[in-house]
């Protein structure tokens, strides 16, 4: 499960115009016990690739609460 313009999601719609045309941007966040690693070095380099693609940036509090929001309530998972 991921978040998509901020709700809870499963898969995305292949009419969605950023799977359809590539336009965007999105980092992926490592999560250990229930809090996602260097959160504001990924919220700065999401701010900065919007300012090169010149497109609006999400409000990074918003982003930063659910971001918190939602891994805390993640389980740990195992690699092998």
């Amino acid at each position: 499960m991921f978040l998509l313009n901020g709700e809870p999601a499963h898969c995305i719609d292949p009419a969605d115009r950023g799977l359809q045309y590539g336009d965007g941007l999105f980092e992926t966040l490592e999560v250990r016990q229930g809090r996602p690693l260097f959160l504001d070095r990924h919220l700065r380099r999401l701010a900065s690739g919007c300012r090169r693609l010149m497109i609006p940036a999400p409000d990074a509090e918003l982003l930063e609460s659910e971001a918190l929001t939602f891994a805390a309530g993640r389980k740990p998972r195992c690699l092998s």
